[in-house]
């Protein structure tokens, strides 16, 4: 058993909240010391810009002087001194432009450190935030200085969570479930975290075990800025060489390295329940499944007023459908069945792939709004059928069945397993899905993967199998629940 009597106490599952420093400088200084700044250098450079245009007409005045007589002994004219006197390409505007951006870069990067906001973020967001600022940098005016920091705060802890699980997600898969199947005892792996020689492998494996150590720490109530795990390891690594064997304490983690160079991580028993926590605040809680089977039309619009969230709807955002489309190829002429239609957002690109897509969707207003489309499509393109689609006896005609079913719950193992039996020989199956269904394992979790497995047996894994999305996918559409795309493809 580990240790967990160590280190800061960790906060109450029910927060956390990530408290931040106020700024201290008042915006409307530090907009005025830039803008002074930007004045000072505006006005240097229009003297230097008299400077050069002067030093062009000594040149002139010279000529008469010299009639164009050179003396090519000496090299007078190659020295930096006499060089610095003259630049016919000088752009005031572009030099001034150049400084500004130097300045609200740095100026922006100060406000993210002064804030507290960079503690939060992974190495993923800090290397994208500087590349934003390598760019075209935002002005640093009152208006804006004032939206961001406005932005940053109220965001810190969504900034937070989402570093958070982005770093436990790629370490192991199964932290992208949402329903805290990460339990204490369960070890991490870190690959080739050091190299041959025993020191660490940097920029990779090191920047991940960062990544952990400060984002428990945090999440424990410090500051993401004290001793670390890997201040312990380099501890008691130094003085020695070459490869071994090593256990190694810290307040929040237990690591051991091999002599192999992996390391295998146990995170103590009471910060694994604040990261379920925190992860399962980050992605959320998916509700249960509104539409049971042989629910009829009329008593969905008895219904209808329900909201969104109550019906288990979530819309496929475009960015997600075009990636898993493109899972599906060319689908011209293909015959494809959407049997969760929802309003559409799968069928109109379906359409525009030049499919002949056979519709099928529960609730009446929603078939509608597809109604709608198919007034619009070419004919015969689009059927819009109103219907539980469960309830639908198979018929393996398509050559392509694309869905995005319910995520509670497992009701989409349902349509996955009733949407194959539509599929035609070398036909294939797309499907959105939570991630849990990949990597899950209760005994329900495993039988649908172990049939999934047994259906591509033939095909192995070419091309066929998960793949994630990337991550908020579906945040547009009120959840963040981390997703994947599933390809299946039945024998010819």
């Amino acid at each position: 058993m580990l240790d967990d009597t160590v280190g800061p106490t960790p906060r109450g599952e029910e927060d956390v909240a990530i408290p931040l420093p106020a700024l201290r400088t008042p915006i409307s200084e530090i907009v005025a010391a830039r803008d002074a700044a930007i004045a000072e250098v505006d006005r240097a450079a229009g003297l230097l810009e008299d400077a050069y245009a002067t030093s062009q007409a000594a040149v002139a005045f010279a000529q008469k002087a010299h009639m164009g007589n050179r003396f090519y002994v000496g090299m007078h004219d190659k020295t930096p001194s006499y060089t610095a006197l003259f630049n016919d390409r000088f752009d005031r505007a572009a030099a001034v432009e150049a400084f500004r951006r130097r300045v609200d870069a740095d100026t922006w990067t100060r406000l993210v450190e002064v804030t507290g906001i960079e503690r939060l973020m992974d190495r993923e967001e800090r290397e994208r935030f500087r590349e934003e600022l390598a760019g075209d940098v935002p002005a640093v005016t009152e208006a804006n200085l004032q939206a961001t920091f406005d932005r940053l705060t109220g965001e810190a802890e969504l900034i937070y969570l989402r570093g958070l699980a982005r770093v436990f997600a790629k370490l192991d898969r199964r932290f992208r479930s949402h329903d805290d199947r990460f339990k204490f005892g369960t070890r991490i792996i870190l690959t080739r975290l050091f190299d041959d020689h025993g020191w660490f492998n940097y920029h990779g494996p090191r920047d991940d075990l960062a990544d952990v150590d400060r984002a428990l720490e945090v999440l424990s109530g410090g500051t993401g800025l004290g001793a670390t795990l890997i201040d312990r390891i380099e501890e008691a690594r130094a003085g020695s060489f070459g490869a071994r064997q090593q256990t190694y304490e810290h307040a929040r983690l237990r690591m051991r390295g091999f002599k192999n160079g992996n390391a295998h991580l146990w995170i103590k028993d009471a910060y694994v329940k604040l990261l379920n926590k925190a992860l399962a605040k980050y992605y959320g809680e998916v509700l249960a499944d509104a539409a049971p089977r042989g629910d009829d039309a009329e008593s969905w619009a008895r219904r209808s007023n329900l909201p969104v969230r109550d019906l288990a709807f979530y819309p496929t955002p475009e960015a997600a459908a075009t990636e898993m489309l493109a899972r599906a190829g060319s689908c011209d002429g293909l015959r494809v069945l959407e049997p969760s239609a929802g309003t559409g957002a799968l069928v109109a690109p379906l359409l525009a792939k030049g499919a002949r897509v056979d519709a099928i969707e529960i609730h009446p207003d929603r078939v509608r709004r597809l109604e709608a489309m198919q007034a619009t499509a070419p004919t015969d393109a689009l059927t819009v059928t109103q219907a539980n689609f469960l309830d639908r006896p198979p018929i393996a005609i398509y050559n392509l069945v694309v869905m995005n079913p319910p995520f509670a719950g497992t009701h989409y193992m349902d349509h996955v397993r009733h949407g194959w039996e539509f599929v035609k020989p070398g036909g294939m199956l797309l499907a959105i899905l939570p991630a849990s269904a990949e990597v899950n394992e209760t005994p329900k979790h495993l039988m649908f993967q172990r049939w999934i497995e047994a259906e591509q047996a033939y095909y192995g894994s070419y091309d066929c199998g998960w793949r994630d999305l990337p991550m908020e996918s579906f945040a547009a559409s009120g959840t963040r629940i981390a997703t994947v795309t599933l390809k299946m493809r039945k024998p010819t």
